[in-house]
């Protein structure tokens, strides 16, 4: 078996019924809920809120700050890709991304790497923008 890669089961966090139009149960993994920041973590677990305003804060937070697409928040949530983007554009009123920008928001590395400043001394800045305005090729 080796080379083999084994899907583990993942574990449950938490389980929610959605309404919309018929009860619907949903357990979110407890994967997804070590993602999202302890704020909406709170609003989540708060039992008195209404459910899909939980949900919908959950898929929010996932989708739009955390970069889960859609259909990866499908697999994890056990629901239809369909049914998952229907649920965000016309139950929630959560955007779904279109293509092009999910690819500038991974290309960007958002994600991945958080943007800062530039540290450097004047001399590294106008190497920098020479090589960022020029073909980029260096020769000493």
């Amino acid at each position: 078996m080796t080379g083999e890669r084994v899907a583990r089961p993942l574990q449950a966090g938490l389980t929610l019924t959605v309404d919309f139009g018929k009860p619907r149960k949903i357990v979110i993994p407890s994967e997804l809920l070590t993602m999202i920041s302890e704020e909406t973590r709170k609003i989540v677990m708060d039992e008195v809120l209404y459910v899909n305003q939980r949900f919908k804060v959950l898929i929010e937070e996932l989708h739009w700050h955390k970069g889960v697409s859609v259909k990866k928040l499908s697999k994890y949530l056990n629901v239809p890709l369909t049914t998952l983007r229907e649920w965000m554009k016309y139950k929630l009123n959560v955007g779904v991304r279109d293509k092009v920008t999910a690819l500038q928001l991974a290309n960007t590395g958002r994600y991945k790497y958080h943007k800062r400043d530039f540290d450097g001394d004047d001399v590294e800045k106008l190497r920098m923008w020479f090589l960022a305005h020029t073909d980029g090729s260096v020769s000493q």
